[in-house]
């Protein structure tokens, strides 16, 4: 068995490095097709499909360009290498909230597995990057990871806690 003593950290330009990996792996897995592609599902009546929009609308660039109010943001892998540390966050930020997949044996869109496993790897580059980064997954936003004091505080349940009355 082996222990780690030491823990990866790396910079800015690592961090986008390692950040196109694992956009490419799920870009290759279709996960991320949802944001510029419709979906639909089997034939409802009528002769009419039941067809999801594109999650990121009107388009992925007017998309990224209004909410993050630059023009170069999308295609991430034109761009990428311009990217600011804030510009990086927003963009995971946006990919974590439209993630997913459209099972056509249920008609339904699904994100809660993509979601999870998109947080977990994004989180194990975050982590390495200045302090330590992480995407919390009920919300969505990309948050320092506390020190170890302000982490003992935030856990503590206030067992073993006396109380004085004067």
């Amino acid at each position: 068995m082996v222990l780690l003593t030491k823990q990866l950290q790396i910079d800015f330009d690592e961090l986008l490095q390692y950040f196109r990996q694992v956009y490419k792996y799920f870009c290759d897995k279709s996960i991320l097709k949802w944001l510029q592609e419709e979906c639909g599902g089997k034939f409802l009546y009528a002769g009419f499909r039941q067809i999801l929009p594109p999650s990121l609308l009107p388009s992925p660039e007017v998309y990224f360009a209004t909410c993050l109010q630059d023009k170069e943001v999308w295609p991430i892998w034109q761009y990428l290498e311009e990217y600011d540390e804030q510009t990086l966050f927003s963009v995971i930020e946006i990919l974590y909230d439209h993630i997913g997949v459209y099972n056509y044996e249920t008609d339904q869109f699904e994100n809660e597995a993509q979601k999870e496993e998109f947080a977990e790897q994004i989180n194990n580059i975050l982590r390495a990057y200045k302090e330590g980064y992480y995407l919390e997954p009920t919300n969505g936003f990309i948050m320092q990871i506390p020190n170890g004091a302000l982490r003992e505080q935030l856990e503590y349940d206030g067992s073993g806690f006396t109380r004085f009355s004067i």
